[in-house]
């Protein structure tokens, strides 16, 4: 079983270095199709999870849930999804949210994904956002920079620059 595990991250990791060095983001036209496909490849990869996608997440009630960007601050500080906590501010105030779900997001949703496994192994009840930020960004939601709407999005990599058009995808 763990030898399993191990071959379907090596599949998915090649998968991804594949998609990057076949797509070069500023040469796609459907890019919102691309994050899709991304996002659906991550939810694939991390089945044993569960995943919400950004139209569920916006049909619950907003005092059920905590949205947390699991993000590095640098990413943060470019832009971030309106009322979405830090992961340091989560884990502080963590007591606080007893019975609500926790729904965890990063750029497409790998690094969400990492989190959203240790809280469930803490019996929290937490979901990965499928897309991440870029998937919001694509549906034209709002993202802050400093408390303003902005259309900068820090997007991890050049491999992920897959930016709406009219942002701007920060990666340096």
């Amino acid at each position: 079983m763990e030898y399993y595990l191990i071959m379907k991250r090596y599949i998915f990791i090649l998968s991804l270095l594949f998609l990057q060095s076949c797509l070069k983001p500023d040469e796609v036209e459907n890019k919102s199709h691309v994050v899709k496909s991304m996002g659906e490849t991550v939810a694939k990869q991390y089945s044993d999870i569960p995943h919400l996608s950004i139209e569920q997440m916006q049909s619950l009630e907003k005092d059920t849930y905590i949205l947390v960007d699991i993000r590095s601050l640098p990413e943060i500080e470019i832009s971030y999804i309106p009322n979405s906590l830090t992961q340091k501010k989560f884990e502080q105030e963590l007591p606080n949210f007893q019975g609500k779900k926790v729904i965890v997001y990063s750029t497409l949703g790998p690094r969400s994904s990492k989190y959203v496994r240790l809280l469930r192994e803490k019996k929290i009840d937490a979901y990965n956002l499928k897309e991440g930020i870029l998937g919001w960004a694509h549906r034209k939601l709002p993202l802050l920079e400093n408390g303003k709407e902005t259309l900068r999005l820090h997007v991890y990599t050049d491999a992920y620059n897959f930016t709406p058009s009219g942002y701007e995808g920060v990666y340096k």
